[in-house]
């Protein structure tokens, strides 16, 4: 992921309420349910974006996860 795509992300969730994903996320993958299923990262259900990136998704309760990237 690249600085501008993460710079993106977090203007994206600034002054919005964020969920704190860690609370969600358990095991040393830090797995947690996942709604999305268009998105890459979510595997059968379980999003894998902790595995892919070694750090959690930025979600908010007005957005969701952002994140994420949707396949058309």
């Amino acid at each position: 992921m690249t600085g501008e795509h993460l710079a993106k992300i977090e203007s994206q969730a600034a002054g919005k309420t964020r969920i704190d994903v860690s609370q969600m996320a358990e095991g040393p993958d830090q797995e947690f349910d996942c709604d999305t299923g268009a998105c890459a990262f979510n595997h059968y259900g379980i999003c894998r974006y902790y595995a892919a990136h070694g750090d959690l998704p930025v979600m908010t309760e007005e957005d969701g996860c952002l994140s994420g990237v949707v396949e058309d």
